[in-house]
Protein backbone atom coordinates (compact mmCIF):
# COMPACT_ATOMS: atom_id res chain seq x y z
CA UNK A 1 0.00 0.00 0.00
CA UNK A 2 1.16 3.40 -0.86
CA UNK A 3 0.02 6.60 0.71
CA UNK A 4 -0.11 10.04 -0.67
CA UNK A 5 -0.07 13.25 2.02
CA UNK A 6 -0.36 17.03 0.92
CA UNK A 7 0.33 20.28 3.33
CA UNK A 8 -2.50 22.85 2.76
CA UNK A 9 -3.83 26.14 5.07
CA UNK A 10 -7.51 25.48 3.76
CA UNK A 11 -10.28 23.23 2.06
CA UNK A 12 -9.77 24.61 -0.98
CA UNK A 13 -6.16 23.96 -1.02
CA UNK A 14 -6.90 20.64 -0.07
CA UNK A 15 -9.42 19.58 -2.49
CA UNK A 16 -6.89 20.54 -5.33
CA UNK A 17 -4.39 18.31 -3.84
CA UNK A 18 -7.15 15.78 -3.20
CA UNK A 19 -8.21 15.81 -7.05
CA UNK A 20 -4.80 16.24 -8.04
CA UNK A 21 -3.42 12.93 -6.25
CA UNK A 22 -6.58 11.27 -7.40
CA UNK A 23 -5.43 12.34 -11.05
CA UNK A 24 -1.82 10.98 -10.56
CA UNK A 25 -2.51 7.50 -8.88
CA UNK A 26 -4.30 6.82 -12.20
CA UNK A 27 -2.37 7.56 -14.49
CA UNK A 28 0.15 5.54 -12.69
CA UNK A 29 -1.79 2.72 -12.93
CA UNK A 30 -2.87 3.12 -16.40
CA UNK A 31 0.54 3.09 -17.38
CA UNK A 32 1.08 0.05 -15.50
CA UNK A 33 -1.72 -1.77 -17.94
CA UNK A 34 -3.87 -2.63 -14.72
CA UNK A 35 -7.26 -2.58 -14.76
CA UNK A 36 -8.13 -0.79 -11.64
CA UNK A 37 -11.08 0.89 -9.61
CA UNK A 38 -11.33 3.56 -7.35
CA UNK A 39 -13.58 2.81 -4.07
CA UNK A 40 -14.37 4.68 -1.09
CA UNK A 41 -12.54 3.83 1.99
CA UNK A 42 -12.76 4.18 5.45
CA UNK A 43 -9.91 7.02 6.64
CA UNK A 44 -8.90 4.64 9.48
CA UNK A 45 -6.78 6.23 12.55
CA UNK A 46 -5.40 8.85 10.45
CA UNK A 47 -9.19 10.19 10.08
CA UNK A 48 -10.55 12.47 8.14
CA UNK A 49 -13.96 12.94 6.02
CA UNK A 50 -12.88 11.49 2.82
CA UNK A 51 -10.62 8.42 1.54
CA UNK A 52 -10.17 6.54 -1.88
CA UNK A 53 -8.27 3.16 -2.59
CA UNK A 54 -7.41 2.34 -6.52
CA UNK A 55 -8.03 -1.40 -6.36
CA UNK A 56 -7.51 -3.89 -8.60
CA UNK A 57 -9.50 -7.06 -9.42
CA UNK A 58 -7.95 -10.49 -8.66
CA UNK A 59 -8.75 -13.72 -7.27
CA UNK A 60 -6.11 -13.67 -5.05
CA UNK A 61 -6.45 -9.98 -3.49
CA UNK A 62 -6.70 -9.29 0.39
CA UNK A 63 -9.79 -7.31 0.17
CA UNK A 64 -13.36 -7.28 -1.01
CA UNK A 65 -15.36 -4.60 -2.97
CA UNK A 66 -18.91 -3.93 -3.12
CA UNK A 67 -19.86 -1.93 -6.66
CA UNK A 68 -23.26 -0.68 -8.18
CA UNK A 69 -23.70 -0.73 -12.03
CA UNK A 70 -24.88 3.02 -10.90
CA UNK A 71 -20.99 3.38 -10.78
CA UNK A 72 -21.16 3.34 -6.61
CA UNK A 73 -18.04 1.35 -5.16
CA UNK A 74 -16.55 1.10 -1.55
CA UNK A 75 -14.73 -1.44 0.39
CA UNK A 76 -16.47 -3.59 2.66
CA UNK A 77 -15.16 -0.99 5.93
CA UNK A 78 -16.89 1.57 4.41
CA UNK A 79 -20.04 0.45 2.16
CA UNK A 80 -23.41 1.17 2.84
CA UNK A 81 -26.56 -0.27 1.58
CA UNK A 82 -30.28 0.15 1.42
CA UNK A 83 -31.57 -3.01 3.88
CA UNK A 84 -34.89 -4.69 2.82
CA UNK A 85 -37.41 -3.77 5.46
CA UNK A 86 -38.58 -6.92 7.66
CA UNK A 87 -42.12 -7.42 8.40
CA UNK A 88 -43.11 -9.03 11.82
CA UNK A 89 -45.55 -10.81 12.34
CA UNK A 90 -48.42 -9.29 14.67
CA UNK A 91 -47.97 -9.46 18.66
CA UNK A 92 -50.19 -12.74 20.22
CA UNK A 93 -50.51 -11.26 23.77
CA UNK A 94 -48.21 -9.49 26.30
CA UNK A 95 -44.07 -9.57 26.07
CA UNK A 96 -42.85 -12.45 28.73
CA UNK A 97 -39.75 -14.08 28.62
CA UNK A 98 -38.86 -17.29 26.25
CA UNK A 99 -35.82 -19.62 27.97
CA UNK A 100 -33.02 -20.82 25.99
CA UNK A 101 -31.55 -23.33 28.19
CA UNK A 102 -28.40 -23.84 26.06
CA UNK A 103 -28.68 -22.11 23.50
CA UNK A 104 -25.52 -19.54 22.84
CA UNK A 105 -25.50 -18.67 19.18
CA UNK A 106 -28.31 -16.76 16.94
CA UNK A 107 -28.67 -19.88 14.49
CA UNK A 108 -28.84 -22.12 17.51
CA UNK A 109 -31.87 -19.97 19.25
CA UNK A 110 -33.03 -19.45 15.59
CA UNK A 111 -33.04 -23.45 15.53
CA UNK A 112 -34.83 -23.74 19.13
CA UNK A 113 -37.52 -21.23 18.80
CA UNK A 114 -38.32 -21.47 15.38
CA UNK A 115 -37.67 -18.00 14.32
CA UNK A 116 -34.93 -16.76 12.19
CA UNK A 117 -32.41 -15.00 12.40
CA UNK A 118 -33.86 -11.77 10.08
CA UNK A 119 -36.34 -11.46 13.39
CA UNK A 120 -34.22 -11.16 16.29
CA UNK A 121 -31.36 -8.78 17.58
CA UNK A 122 -28.31 -9.88 18.93
CA UNK A 123 -26.51 -7.56 21.74
CA UNK A 124 -22.64 -7.06 21.50
CA UNK A 125 -20.67 -5.96 24.40
CA UNK A 126 -17.55 -4.36 23.18
CA UNK A 127 -15.05 -2.46 25.16
CA UNK A 128 -14.73 1.60 23.84
CA UNK A 129 -11.49 2.93 25.73
CA UNK A 130 -12.17 2.05 29.15
CA UNK A 131 -16.05 2.22 29.20
CA UNK A 132 -18.13 -0.73 27.77
CA UNK A 133 -20.95 -0.14 25.20
CA UNK A 134 -23.87 -2.60 23.97
CA UNK A 135 -24.08 -2.28 20.44
CA UNK A 136 -27.72 -4.33 19.13
CA UNK A 137 -27.23 -5.91 15.65
CA UNK A 138 -29.95 -7.70 13.56
CA UNK A 139 -29.57 -11.48 13.71
CA UNK A 140 -28.16 -11.74 10.43
CA UNK A 141 -25.78 -9.37 10.39
CA UNK A 142 -22.06 -8.90 11.69
CA UNK A 143 -20.87 -5.49 13.18
CA UNK A 144 -18.34 -3.79 11.35
CA UNK A 145 -15.11 -3.07 13.57
CA UNK A 146 -13.95 -0.04 11.16
CA UNK A 147 -17.26 1.33 11.35
CA UNK A 148 -18.22 0.95 15.11
CA UNK A 149 -14.92 2.94 15.39
CA UNK A 150 -15.98 5.69 13.04
CA UNK A 151 -19.04 5.69 15.74
CA UNK A 152 -17.54 5.93 18.42
CA UNK A 153 -14.75 8.19 17.33
CA UNK A 154 -12.01 5.81 18.52
CA UNK A 155 -9.38 3.09 17.20
CA UNK A 156 -9.63 1.89 20.86
CA UNK A 157 -12.67 -0.64 19.80
CA UNK A 158 -12.75 -4.22 21.01
CA UNK A 159 -14.79 -6.72 22.25
CA UNK A 160 -15.31 -6.96 25.67
CA UNK A 161 -13.84 -9.93 28.15
CA UNK A 162 -16.01 -11.70 29.96
CA UNK A 163 -14.98 -10.70 33.30
CA UNK A 164 -16.03 -7.17 31.84
CA UNK A 165 -19.34 -8.22 30.96
CA UNK A 166 -19.84 -9.58 34.60
CA UNK A 167 -19.15 -6.43 35.93
CA UNK A 168 -20.74 -4.54 34.08
CA UNK A 169 -23.72 -6.46 34.80
CA UNK A 170 -23.57 -6.31 38.27
CA UNK A 171 -23.03 -2.55 38.20
CA UNK A 172 -26.60 -2.31 35.98
CA UNK A 173 -28.35 -4.33 38.56
CA UNK A 174 -27.29 -2.69 41.19
CA UNK A 175 -28.00 0.66 39.44
CA UNK A 176 -31.13 -0.82 38.78
CA UNK A 177 -32.24 -1.82 42.68
CA UNK A 178 -31.22 1.89 43.50
CA UNK A 179 -33.51 3.22 41.06
CA UNK A 180 -36.10 0.87 42.20
CA UNK A 181 -35.79 1.73 45.77
CA UNK A 182 -35.83 5.52 44.81
CA UNK A 183 -39.37 5.27 42.69
CA UNK A 184 -40.79 3.05 45.97
CA UNK A 185 -40.09 6.04 47.98
CA UNK A 186 -41.48 8.40 45.47
CA UNK A 187 -44.50 6.69 45.41
CA UNK A 188 -44.86 6.96 49.40
CA UNK A 189 -43.73 10.19 49.65
CA UNK A 190 -45.20 12.30 46.33
CA UNK A 191 -41.89 14.40 45.33
CA UNK A 192 -37.70 13.11 44.98
CA UNK A 193 -35.14 14.68 47.12
CA UNK A 194 -33.03 16.52 44.91
CA UNK A 195 -30.53 13.16 44.77
CA UNK A 196 -32.49 10.75 44.49
CA UNK A 197 -34.44 12.67 41.24
CA UNK A 198 -30.84 12.64 39.89
CA UNK A 199 -30.14 8.85 40.52
CA UNK A 200 -33.60 8.13 39.07
CA UNK A 201 -33.24 9.96 35.72
CA UNK A 202 -29.38 8.88 35.55
CA UNK A 203 -30.24 5.23 36.16
CA UNK A 204 -32.96 4.99 33.86
CA UNK A 205 -31.34 5.91 30.93
CA UNK A 206 -28.81 3.39 31.42
CA UNK A 207 -30.22 0.64 29.14
CA UNK A 208 -31.49 2.87 26.15
CA UNK A 209 -28.01 5.10 25.94
CA UNK A 210 -27.03 4.79 22.51
CA UNK A 211 -30.40 3.85 20.43
CA UNK A 212 -30.41 1.45 17.86
CA UNK A 213 -26.58 2.22 16.92
CA UNK A 214 -25.24 1.17 20.34
CA UNK A 215 -24.21 3.40 23.25
CA UNK A 216 -22.43 3.16 26.81
CA UNK A 217 -23.80 1.38 29.41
Amino acid sequence: MKDSYSFDVDHDGLNRSYSLHHGLYCRILERCGLKFVAVEASSGAMGGSQSEEFMVRTEAGEDSVVSCACGYAANLERAVSRIAGIADEPASGPTREVPTPGQKTIAEIAAFLKVPPTHQIKSLVYMVGDKPYLFLVRGDHQLNDAKAMAFTRTVLVRPARPDEIRDCLELMRAAWARSESARCRLSRTGSFKPAEHDLWRQQRRLPLAGGDAGGPF
